[in-house]
């Protein structure tokens, strides 16, 4: 009678790329507990009054945990929907703020309706943005020449 020990059984198999991480997060004196990011895909994306590379703009009310879950949970929808896109970048930007104002709602706010202003709608994966609301003539905080040209430097 034939024993079958438990080191001959098949073992299960570990995959993965070294050359290529998933994720990769870097230091930087960006990452603030209130702040706006920008996930920006690999290669552009048609929106209606051009292209551009931006496939969400969000801000973290729950800390600098946000950017990273986000950008997860986005790029897994972003590969199995928009075509050819490998890879989606994290840019966190700062402010300056002000007494009792939230400026990181208020500077997502400018850089969506800046963002319509330019490309004629909102980004791939946001939300908000859609109503009246959300018109580059409320903005009042921050230069609209400032923001139209770090939109335009992402994209």
């Amino acid at each position: 009678m034939k024993t079958v020990s438990k080191t001959s059984q098949r073992k299960t198999r570990i995959s993965f790329d070294a050359a290529n991480p998933a994720m990769a997060v870097f230091k930087t004196r960006l990452w603030q507990p209130h702040m706006v990011y920008v996930l920006r895909a690999d290669k552009p994306i048609r929106y209606d009054a051009g292209h551009s590379r931006i496939v969400y703009i969000g801000e973290t009310r729950r800390g600098t945990r946000r950017p990273a879950g986000s950008a997860a949970s986005k790029a897994m929808r972003t590969f199995g929907v928009l075509r050819g896109i490998r890879r989606i970048d994290v840019h966190p930007m700062t402010f300056r703020g002000k007494q009792s104002v939230k400026m990181w709602e208020i500077l997502e706010r400018d850089l969506l309706a800046t963002f319509k202003a330019i490309f004629g709608e909102i980004p791939f994966y946001n939300q908000q943005g859609k109503g009246k609301k959300f018109s580059v003539s409320g903005i009042k905080y921050f230069r609209k020449g400032r923001l139209e040209k770090v939109l335009r430097l992402l994209s």
